[in-house]
């Protein structure tokens, strides 16, 4: 499923995640 990604595009795809992720720990946090 994964293809070969320019580096642009994995970082990207890293920002997001790490985007994600950080909310679900602020959430966590939060509750």
């Amino acid at each position: 499923m994964l293809q070969c990604n320019t580096p642009e595009e994995l970082a990207k795809l890293v920002e997001e995640l790490h985007g994600q992720v950080e909310i679900l720990f602020k959430g966590k946090l939060v509750t």
